[in-house]
């Protein structure tokens, strides 16, 4: 590290003795309790409520309304586990899940929500507000040259604006519960996307294993 930066980290940071928590821990306590200390609850109902925004909104080829089961904030939290599990068991294709008669299919995931249930929480999840144009930069138009140009400055300037609310609490609530030490070593990670709707957050790294995604 650079004598004049770790000088300054020095000064501005006030280090403790050993890495630890702020908050009571015992061994006894599920690991759903550590979780929801820098993921709280309130943010699963948050999501709960812009969700439903999206499934209310929801219209027919036709035009017509479908009948769309609004969801809850304990549906929301079961997505959110479901998508852990699926994370430590990966499959070449979501639908293997919930595959019978075969080897793929997953009795902690499938008998926690249909699929059809899960690929429709999926498809209208929702992290901010819909609602809010200030935030909601989808919302905008982006039909002529000058519409698309100053979606393209808005997105660039803050790309994370799907995540926002989520980020900013879970950054504040890192060093808030959990004093580091001075040793602390941070890493780097690919996640892999080639998909099209990444915009300007996807990265190239040639010379890695996973080229292309996103880098955190």
């Amino acid at each position: 590290m650079d004598q004049e930066l770790q000088e300054g980290l020095s000064a501005t940071i006030q280090w403790t003795a050993a890495s630890k928590p702020t908050f009571p821990c015992s061994a006894q306590k599920p690991a759903i309790y550590y979780f929801l200390q820098f993921f709280p609850l309130a943010l699963f109902t948050m999501i709960c409520k812009y969700t439903n925004k999206v499934l209310a909104s929801k219209k027919n080829d036709d035009g017509t309304i479908p009948k769309t089961k609004m969801t809850t904030t304990n549906e929301i939290k079961a997505w959110f586990g479901m998508r852990f599990a699926m994370a430590c068991s990966k499959v070449s294709n979501v639908k293997k899940y919930w595959a019978t008669g075969s080897g793929w299919q997953n009795h902690l995931i499938s008998r926690t929500m249909a699929r059809h249930r899960y690929d429709e929480i999926s498809g209208c999840l929702m992290l901010e507000d819909p609602d809010n144009r200030q935030t909601n930069l989808d919302t905008w138009p982006n039909e002529t040259k000058d519409d698309r140009k100053l979606l393209f400055q808005a997105m660039k300037a803050n790309p994370l604006y799907r995540i926002n609310r989520i980020w900013d609490t879970v950054l504040n609530n890192c060093p808030r519960l959990y004093n580091v030490s001075r040793e602390i070593a941070v890493d780097e990670a690919m996640v892999g996307y080639k998909g099209t709707k990444a915009s300007l957050n996807r990265v190239f790294m040639p010379l890695k294993p996973i080229r292309v995604g996103f880098k955190i």
